[in-house]
């Protein structure tokens, strides 16, 4: 709540903001939320335009500087080392979807330079795969790399985020009989679905 109250004053002044939900607002389940990824100020983007609280995932030299480290801290976020397969922060956001606790994704791993969107990370995959069978709500977001540019500047871009209907993975399809392909073929098709939305 406190984060809301600080960060939607603040964005709504320095962006302009189009928005598209394929359901009712307060519909939207508890789960993961899956977005593609583009600038720093995409997790509180997505965060203050949910009705549910999100964790998500940081990549941990973000957290070496005190100031910010304390605010991704109080935000929600998880540090998360992207060199290795950090197996004990993956099952921790597994046990935070069983307690039906929300969790913001970028499936890509990475920030993107443009709208185009990256092959998603087998990551996503993994998750997806052994929670069990979490709501998946899809989420596009467009312009934010440029809308971060603009942070300190006079000017208003518009940030267009678009949340899709929410889905989920059916298990029992044949995604591969390794691991590894059946999480990179998970993670390619959430990818797929959030590149449909429009």
């Amino acid at each position: 709540m406190i984060v809301r109250i600080i960060f939607i004053p603040f964005l709504l002044i320095r962006y302009k903001f189009k928005l598209n939900y394929k359901i009712n607002f307060f519909d939207y389940p508890d789960g993961m939320f899956l977005s593609n990824h583009q600038s720093l100020i995409d997790p509180p983007i997505v965060g203050i335009f949910t009705p549910k609280t999100l964790h998500f995932l940081a990549k941990k030299p973000l957290f070496k500087n005190f100031i910010f480290g304390k605010i991704l801290k109080i935000v929600g976020a998880i540090p998360i080392n992207r060199r290795i397969f950090d197996t004990k922060i993956m099952n921790r956001i597994v046990q935070i979807l069983e307690y039906n606790h929300s969790v913001l994704v970028f499936p890509e791993g990475t920030r993107s330079k443009s709208n185009k969107l990256l092959k998603g990370k087998g990551g996503v995959g993994y998750l997806i795969d052994k929670s069990d069978n979490p709501s998946l709500t899809p989420v596009r977001l467009y312009n934010t790399r440029k809308a971060e540019k603009s942070l300190f500047s006079f000017k208003r871009p518009e940030v267009k985020v678009i949340f899709g209907r929410p889905f989920c993975i059916n298990k029992n399809y044949n995604w591969g009989e390794k691991n590894s392909e059946k999480y990179r073929k998970i993670s390619a098709h959430v990818m797929t679905v959030i590149g449909d939305l429009s």
